[in-house]
Parts: C-alpha cells; sequence; structure tokens
C-alpha cells in the first residue's frame, strides 16, 4: 500500500528553485537523512512506512524506498513526513 501523498513546496522553495533555474518541485520533495553513528537515523520527507518489524523497516521516499535492517529497531518518533528510527542499524538499501 502506497501512499501517494505529496507535500506542497514552500515559498521559499519556489524562490530558491527560480533563482538557480532548478526545475519546478525539486526542493519540495527532497528526502533528507540525519544519522548518528549506527544507532538512529531520522528521516524527513518520507511519504510512507511500507514495512516494519523488530529486524527491518521500508519506508518511501521520493522517487522509491528506503530499507533498513538490523536488531531491536523501533520508530521513537513520528510525525507527518518525518520518523526517528533508533535500534542496532547494521545495512540500509535504496531502491525504485
Amino acid at each position: 500500500m502506497k501512499n501517494k501523498r505529496k507535500t506542497a513546496p514552500s515559498p521559499l522553495s519556489r524562490r530558491v528553485e527560480s533563482l538557480l533555474d532548478l526545475p519546478d518541485g525539486l526542493l519540495g520533495h527532497c528526502t533528507r537523512m540525519e544519522w548518528i553513528d549506527n544507532h538512529e537515523v531520522r528521516i524527513d520527507g518520507c511519504c510512507d512506512i511500507l514495512e516494519y518489524e523488530e529486524d527491518t523497516m521500508a519506508v518511501a521516499v521520493a522517487g522509491g524506498r528506503v530499507q533498513f535492517w538490523g536488531q531491536r529497531l523501533r520508530l521513537h518518533c513520528l510525525t507527518a513526513g518525518s520518523l526517528l528510527l533508533q535500534g542496532d542499524i547494521q545495512r540500509m538499501e535504496f531502491a525504485k
């Protein structure tokens, strides 16, 4: 079950796209990951949780999916468009 929800680009991202002559909407649908060692990753710009178990998690992002494998994986924080995954993250893979 894939969520096709997209957030509208902010006025700032539209101005930056215009100033840098980038395609419309490019900055509005980006995914950003911030890592702390292999124990925590914050993902901004995620669309949906595709799979969630103690040892694996898959998240839909703009243009594909990100899959994580590890031990004791858990969602620590979940908000609209972002999440915080904690645990012993051993591997990550991007797919379309």
